[in-house]
């Protein structure tokens, strides 16, 4: 679950609970804004709100592996992919 920082939390659903969170860095710095975000092989990706990057960072450790821009949106004669991860360009 992302609050909009940089913390990801991992909550147990039986008892909502957090069971841990990771804090997603790249080389410089925290990477804050976080959301929209998916699991795909054992990796994370997620949206940068209000800019047009995604970050993909590991499940694990929150260690950045990408920063990138997003894809334009497709156009009307295209179906709208609408998250970031059918989107991702890293």
């Amino acid at each position: 679950m992302s609050n909009g920082s940089a913390a990801i939390l991992f909550i147990n659903p039986r008892n909502f609970k957090v069971e841990h969170y990771i804090v997603v860095e790249d080389a410089y710095s925290e990477v804050g804004f976080l959301n929209e975000i998916q699991y795909v092989d054992s990796e994370i990706y997620a949206n940068v709100w209000k800019t047009d990057y995604l970050v993909r960072f590991s499940a694990k450790t929150g260690e950045s592996h990408g920063l990138g821009r997003s894809l334009p949106e497709p156009g009307p004669d295209r179906a709208r992919q609408s998250s970031c991860a059918e989107r991702h360009c890293l």
